[in-house]
């Protein structure tokens, strides 16, 4: 669609009129549409590759879609009595039930390495999955171990009060700034007072008042309950706030890679009050410095924006890190784009930022606005954030956590059909980047068996971008203009593209296959 509204003109004037509702219904549909197409198209082609895999054995295969080699989690379906084993070895990969149904069961995977824009292949075989062990909470003040990190909750509220890097030493969790980590806050206030129609929430304008809010926390509802699986720890805590009479938070410490991932499921009530909502990730590093990733740079809000740039949220490509003396930290918001730095917007419009304490607000919800869009925000929504740390740790390595985290491993079951079978059993890539580079789009070109490959340089120094094909010969390539004409030559041979780059450049490569397959 190209219509830039959810809702009708006049929301809150008349948020149950029929133009209202039918508008917020048409919109919701649209985007649900394309959803389920580009889910649709997303496991027909799938499917297409998984025929092609040289196998007679029933399994599941996994796919990666960036341009680097992946580990990680898969989630899959299998019989009460099935295990997965990977062909290359013989031997079973770390899986566990995480819910058993009448006849098969949820279960959750790790890989040790998918290949760059390709796929892998395990074997269905005869087995007893594990269901994870249950460990008991002892008291308010217990700890979790992981293998990277050592967690503590608040026995209040449930947030985390305590996040050790058991590398480093370091408690990640600035408990000076009066937040916890991942504290969900509801945000209330910002109605019109004083007899103005408006506040500061919204503009700018110094005649208007600064509105009233006030931070409502969390309390816990429920004992937590800690599980052990092969592949982590995972710790479920219910909670509540004010308009939100359940939140569910799953957090998974893993024994794979250092990554905490962290899911808050959040049942809200609707109401026509104004309302802002966030969850708090007051980070402890000295001397911190704060960036945050856009479409195809970092940006550091203290230094790279211009005279009059909004600095009361700011728009996350997924990424942001907090550089510190001592330690970094990298966190990805999966779900929810707008952040604030240091506090939440309370209407001030401030003509700079300092970065003082580190505070990331992922700012999930609000309903200031008031054209076009809806006036109430109810039902469940789900947002997922991960975190990693360390004194090494670069924008690099969290640029391509974010992408993977996005973008996840997408499995499909593999059943034997009776098409030419071309494709190795223990797994196969088509095309990996170098450290640092990523892969924005393939397509077909305007000339036969050519394809257009545009590629970013994600680092914040200049790289020799090179692109390695595993599966296909090239027999031409050349640097193209962003439609595919060509505008210059680069270094290639059969298997190997090379081109320098500079800082967060984008260039658009067309190369032309040979021997294509039919």
């Amino acid at each position: 669609t190209d219509c830039y509204v959810w809702s009708d003109a006049q929301p809150f004037n008349r948020p149950y009129s029929a133009r209202t509702r039918q508008g917020e219904v048409a919109h919701r549909a649209w985007a649900k549409a394309g959803l389920l197409q580009s889910w649709d198209l997303r496991m027909a082609a799938m499917d297409k590759i998984a025929e092609l895999i040289r196998t007679d054995n029933f399994g599941a295969v996994v796919f990666n879609s960036e341009a680097w080699p992946q580990k990680g989690y898969f989630d899959f379906e299998l019989e009460p009595d099935e295990i997965l084993e990977d062909p290359a070895n013989q031997k079973p990969i770390p899986c566990a039930s995480r819910k058993t149904f009448d006849k098969y069961r949820d279960v959750r995977c790790w890989t040790d390495g998918v290949p760059a824009l390709g796929y892998k292949f395990y074997s269905i075989k005869k087995g007893n999955m594990p269901d994870g062990e249950s460990v008991t909470w002892t008291d308010a003040d217990a700890s979790v171990e992981g293998r990277y990190y050592r967690l503590q909750l608040d026995p209040h509220s449930g947030a985390i009060s305590h996040l050790i890097d058991k590398e480093t030493g370091k408690d990640l969790v600035n408990s000076q700034t009066g937040y916890l980590m991942n504290e969900y806050l509801y945000v209330s206030g910002g109605d019109p007072i004083h007899g103005h129609s408006d506040n500061r929430l919204l503009s700018a304008a110094p005649t208007l008042p600064i509105p009233n809010l006030t931070i409502n926390r969390q309390t816990m509802t429920e004992t937590p309950e800690v599980r052990r699986y092969p592949w982590g720890t995972v710790i479920t805590i219910h909670t509540r706030a004010i308009n939100t009479p359940q939140i569910v938070t799953s957090i998974t410490l893993s024994e794979m890679n250092k990554l905490i991932t962290i899911q808050n499921e959040v049942s809200k009530t609707s109401t026509l009050k104004k309302e802002g909502v966030y969850f708090a990730y007051p980070f402890a590093v000295q001397k911190p410095r704060v960036l945050y990733q856009d479409a195809t740079a970092w940006v550091n809000p203290e230094t790279d924006m211009l005279p009059g740039a909004n600095r009361q949220w700011f728009t996350t490509q997924g990424g942001v890190f907090v550089n510190g003396q001592d330690e970094n930290v990298g966190l990805v918001t999966v779900d929810a784009p707008l952040v604030t730095f240091e506090d939440i917007n309370r209407g001030l419009w401030p003509d700079s930022i300092g970065i003082r304490q580190g505070t990331v607000f992922s700012y999930v919800m609000n309903n200031y606005w008031y054209v076009d869009t809806p006036a109430q925000q109810g039902g469940t929504f789900t947002f997922r954030y991960a975190l990693t740390s360390g004194r090494d740790l670069s924008m690099s390595e969290v640029s391509r956590i974010a992408a993977e985290q996005r973008t996840g491993l997408p499995t499909i079951r593999h059943a034997h059909k009776q098409w030419k079978q071309i494709l190795p059993e223990t797994g196969a890539g088509l095309l990996s980047a170098s450290p640092g580079v990523d892969i924005l789009t393939i397509r077909p070109g305007f000339e036969p068996d050519t394809y257009l490959i545009r590629i970013h340089n994600a680092a914040a120094q200049a790289v020799e971008a090179k692109l390695h094909f595993s599966l296909l010969d090239l027999s031409a390539a050349y640097l193209g203009s962003a439609l595919g004409e060509r505008i210059g030559p680069v270094n290639w041979n059969a298997r190997e593209i090379a081109v320098p780059m500079a800082q967060y450049d984008v260039k658009t490569l067309v190369v032309r296959l040979k021997g294509l397959p039919e």
